[in-house]
């Protein structure tokens, strides 16, 4: 058996709950008034749909994540666990860097820079 366990029910449900908060932060933020220039111009339009997308896959590929990492417990350190552990791991890394983007569309910034320490 591993010496992980496949995350609590409450623990994926604070993930989604994080989610849809996000979903409505996006969706209540205020139309400002910009001069014409860059990427604010168009968020009355597809701003707020963009983002929506780029959170949609990132919830999206949490769960794929999660059904993963149910399929390494269940597998055990075998070849087909560790697969799926690995495949767990690279959809985590992926649903970090949506919502990257997500947190730089939403500054108006090119590039949000994360520190691990």
């Amino acid at each position: 058996m591993w010496a992980w366990q496949v995350s609590e029910p409450s623990q994926l449900d604070s993930v989604e709950r994080a989610i849809e908060e996000l979903r409505s932060a996006v969706a209540t933020m205020p139309d400002l008034a910009y001069d014409g220039q860059g990427y604010f111009v168009h968020w009355s339009t597809i701003g707020r749909h963009h983002l929506g997308e780029r959170i949609d896959d990132a919830s999206r590929v949490f769960h794929q994540a999660v059904g993963d990492l149910s399929i390494a417990a269940a597998s055990g350190p075998g070849e087909q666990g560790a697969g799926s552990l690995e495949s767990s791991l690279w959809r985590m890394y992926s649903a970090l860097d949506k919502l990257m983007v997500v947190c730089a569309l939403i500054l108006g910034v090119r590039l949000v820079e994360v520190s691990w320490n």
